[in-house]
Parts: structure tokens; C-alpha cells; sequence
């Protein structure tokens, strides 16, 4: 399934982080919650995750930029593209 992260995918969203760049799991202080809740509450910050079976395999970070320019039209920031090594190279059958 192809939805929105919500609150409760930290974890998956970190253990699949891990396996970009070779990131380290970090410590679950008030910083990092602090970060994590603002990512959350922010309405033009959305990531976006695949679910299989309970499991997140996959996450990319879009950001919605406000524009001065091109007749005020926002644009999008795509970021922090990853999907888990078990699950790269298939094909999910799913409509969005």
C-alpha cells in the first residue's frame, strides 16, 4: 500500500534511513522527536511510504516549495529516495 508516514512508522522510516548512505540508527532524544514531530505538523513536508504486509519497504521526502516566480506556482523538492534491499527490483501491483 502506497500511503502517507504516519506517526507510529518512525521506526520502520529510521531502520530504512539505515540503508541510506549507511546512516546510523540514532538515539530517540528529544531532538530527534522534536525534528520528527515537526516533519509531521508541517503541511508542505510529506513523506511518502510503501507498506507491505506491515512492513515499510520503501520512502521518498517531498517537499512543497512556495514560488514567487512562474505565475506563483509551487514546486516540489524530491529527497531521501530508498527502498529496502529485500524488496528493490519487483514490481508492487498496486493502483494508487
Amino acid at each position: 500500500m502506497i500511503r502517507e508516514i504516519a506517526e507510529n512508522d518512525f521506526d520502520g522510516l529510521l531502520s530504512l534511513y539505515m540503508q541510506l548512505h549507511d546512516n546510523p540508527f540514532p538515539d530517540k532524544d528529544n531532538r530527534i522527536i522534536a525534528i520528527w514531530n515537526n516533519i509531521l505538523n508541517d503541511k508542505n513536508h510529506h513523506i511518502i511510504v510503501a507498506n507491505e504486509n506491515g512492513i515499510l519497504v520503501s520512502s521518498c521526502v517531498c517537499v512543497i516549495i512556495p514560488n514567487l516566480t512562474r505565475g506563483q506556482r509551487p514546486y516540489a523538492l524530491i529527497e531521501n529516495v530508498i527502498t529496502d534491499k529485500k524488496y528493490r527490483k519487483r514490481v508492487m501491483r498496486q493502483l494508487v
